[in-house]
């Protein structure tokens, strides 16, 4: 029996509704997507798949409303169509929704519900291009109600327990209501259909829960700044706040942490009149742990001061210290003592990359590589002195091993041979000009389409001899 007017008036006006409820939900899934973007510094992805999943689902019930058709006078198979690929592949956004709150589940299987899903759409939407049949295969919608709740349950049964998930009444609630209208198109059909109404409960619930999330991970992104603020303000308060003068001697530093804050550490020390100390360190990984070990290093070497005139003997002390208070935390050390007077340095490494001399009147290099043993790791350790004369015109260079292991976009390091190669063409240069183009040259060397790619701490101590 066709359907009544006052059944047509029915049906008309749940379009109408439906119409402003697939406007609403693909607007809200498309502003979810853009403040992802905008956004782009979270790591969680949960307002893009709910975007997505809600924008799918929008299109799709526009894709259906008879008053889109009949407004536009669209033919109703390329509706059909379109409904077809959003019921195909809806689900993967859906599952990776899920994922997000529920974790990787058993053996990842979290992902597994997404590659099959994934996979099945692909497949579908393919069949149904070929054979222009928009159905060739079923909708997953239904089975999913069969398929998810069991891998629950085996997750459950396997020991995989999720983090609690706060918002677990909120989406319980919404999850109910939306299955409720489900089930009531499906069970008791008739020329209204109710389910686009359901689904936005749901997606309140679901857009409820992802901005929760989203707004508790920009106060932890905010947090997170503020903490490395204040470690980036303490790491500064341990380097040295301006460079010594000695008379006859140019001293040049360039720092480049690899993130906010850096494991390499370099401090001066005053030794004996006409004696210049210096130290360069490196302590182990990267950002807050290794700046803390820095942090270390620089009380260390404040209750070593007194020895620096024998570097051997520091360096030995050094390492007693940070074995005592800092086990566990491997720091490579370089330490020289420059006597300008007597035109002499002396020289100790632990672990550290060597020192390199450059004597422009010979032209030749000169490298100090003898080492002893990374400080922290054994007590009372020996560490042997190397001594040399200095001339004027020399250049003496302290780096951490950032400068030799710079790579490019080739995986090739930096490594001795260009290293010494710079030395011996730019050593004519003053100290400050030589430490600026070794670091831009080992900047150049790590880019990657103008983007600097640095994969460690980089500090570099240049002194000229007058």
């Amino acid at each position: 029996m066709p359907p009544t007017a006052e059944q047509l008036r029915a049906v008309l006006r749940t379009s109408i509704a439906s119409l402003s409820v697939g406007i609403l939900t693909t607007s809200i899934g498309l502003f979810a997507i853009a403040e992802h973007i905008r956004r782009g510094r979270s790591k969680s992805r949960l307002l893009l798949w709910f975007g997505l999943f809600a924008g799918l689902y929008g299109v799709r019930s526009l894709g259906r409303n008879a008053a889109i058709a009949l407004t536009f006078n669209l033919p109703a198979g390329p509706l059909l169509f379109l409904a077809a690929v959003v019921d195909y592949v809806i689900l993967v956004p859906a599952f990776l929704f899920m994922e997000e709150i529920y974790g990787t589940g058993w053996k990842h299987s979290s992902r597994w519900l997404v590659w099959a899903a994934a996979g099945y759409g692909v497949l579908a939407v393919a069949l149904s291009a070929i054979l222009r049949n928009p159905y060739v295969l079923p909708e997953p919608g239904g089975i999913t109600l069969i398929v998810v709740p069991a891998l629950l349950i085996a997750n459950y049964l396997m020991g995989y327990r999720p983090q609690p998930i706060a918002e677990a009444k909120t989406l319980i609630v919404g999850l109910v209501v939306f299955l409720g209208f489900v089930a009531n198109s499906h069970l008791a059909p008739s020329h209204t259909n109710v389910e686009p109404f359901g689904f936005f409960f749901f997606l309140c619930c679901l857009g409820g829960i992802a901005a929760h999330r989203f707004r508790a991970n920009e106060q932890q992104l905010l947090s997170l700044e503020e903490e490395m603020k204040a470690a980036r303000r303490i790491q500064e308060s341990i380097l040295p706040s301006s460079l010594p003068r000695p008379v006859g001697v140019q001293v040049a530093v360039r720092y480049a942490p690899m993130t906010a804050v850096a494991g390499d550490f370099y401090d001066f020390l005053p030794v004996v009149d006409g004696c210049l100390g210096v130290l360069v360190a490196d302590v182990a990984g990267h950002g807050v742990p290794a700046a803390l070990g820095a942090s270390m290093v620089k009380v260390a070497v404040s209750t070593q001061v007194g020895g620096a005139a024998d570097p051997a003997r520091m360096i030995s002390e050094l390492n007693n210290t940070m074995h005592r208070v800092a086990r566990g935390q491997l720091v490579t050390a370089g330490f020289l003592a420059l006597d300008i007077q007597a035109r002499t340095g002396t020289y100790v490494a632990a672990g550290h990359p060597p020192l390199l001399l450059w004597r422009p009147a010979t032209g030749t290099l000169r490298e100090f590589s003898e080492n002893g043993l990374v400080l922290g790791v054994l007590p009372n350790q020996a560490y042997p002195n190397m001594r040399f004369e200095v001339f004027s015109g020399d250049r003496i260079v302290m780096c951490t091993d950032g400068v030799w292991e710079a790579e490019n976009r080739a995986g090739e390091i930096f490594g001795d041979s260009r290293f010494q190669k710079f030395i011996k063409d730019c050593g004519h240069l003053s100290a400050d000009a030589m430490a600026g183009a070794l670091l831009a040259e080992v900047t150049a060397w790590s880019m990657v389409n103008r983007i600097r790619r640095q994969a460690d701490d980089i500090t570099i101590v240049i002194l000229g001899v007058d």
